[in-house]
């Protein structure tokens, strides 16, 4: 199987730009939603829709081996664009408070942080690549079933 890193990169970046979109005007309505949303739903988004594309080359469903084995790469990409925007964002609209907090942290802690981040986009990746593929392939099968 061949993830098109290309274009999950780009539902990744624009389900980012979405939810800050969102989240911002939510503040405004002085409605908070969960921090941990913004590290699940764009890997999430992105690796649904993946999954719902590599459909149309795979007639088998997608087992749990080689989602693991595809979420690779895409946990690569994933993170390295949730760290570039995440750095951007704080460049961009960090106040002192954001940027004494990083430098509080120390490397060590950054690390750590990285770490799981990449092991929740990780799995997130397999989960829903398969669920998209899986659910696609199903739906197609009934829909050829019910002509």
């Amino acid at each position: 199987m061949t993830i098109n890193l290309k274009r999950y990169a780009l539902i990744y970046v624009t389900t980012v730009v979405v939810l800050m979109l969102v989240t911002t005007l939510l503040a405004l309505a002085g409605i908070t939603i969960p921090a941990s949303l913004s590290t699940l739903l764009p890997a999430m988004m992105a690796a649904m829709v993946e999954g719902q594309r590599q459909a149309g080359t795979q007639q088998q469903p997608l087992g749990w081996g080689a989602a693991w084995k595809a979420a690779i790469p895409m946990t690569v990409c994933g993170v390295a664009v949730a760290f570039a925007a995440s750095v951007l964002f704080v460049v961009v609209f960090g106040g002192e408070t954001e940027i004494r907090i990083i430098t509080t942290i120390g490397l060590s802690g950054w690390a750590l942080v990285l770490s799981l981040i990449a092991l929740v986009t990780y799995v997130c990746n397999a989960a829903f690549l398969r669920l998209g593929l899986n659910s696609q392939l199903k739906a197609r099968a009934k829909a050829a079933a019910g002509k």
